[in-house]
């Protein structure tokens, strides 16, 4: 295998996340760098962490749409950042995300 071969095979992976409503979002795993970037997040505020793997993780958002997304309804952002984390392989092991 080529390095063109390495990076052309190898895409994010994704998922509909069903809301519950019954509409789907598309989630797309998160990359090295994005996960870099949760770090220090993490441990300084996890609501606005939440809210930034929503934004990385769905493309329906952007990073303008943090502060946004803070004001909806905690277990909504929670389940779905849960579920884009399971998708990363960055969970405990819950599978939330295969809806």
């Amino acid at each position: 295998m080529n390095k063109n071969d390495f990076f052309n095979q190898y895409k994010p992976k994704s998922v509909d996340f069903e809301m519950p409503d019954g509409n789907k979002i598309r989630l797309v795993e998160l990359s090295l760098g994005q996960r870099g970037e949760l770090q220090s997040l993490v441990t300084d505020d996890s609501a606005r962490a939440q809210a930034v793997i929503v934004t990385m993780s769905c493309p329906l958002f952007t990073a303008d749409d943090v502060d946004k997304l803070l004001g909806m309804p905690g277990d909504l952002i929670s389940s779905i950042a849960t579920a884009a984390l399971g998708l990363s392989g960055l969970n405990d092991g819950d599978d939330d995300e295969k809806n």
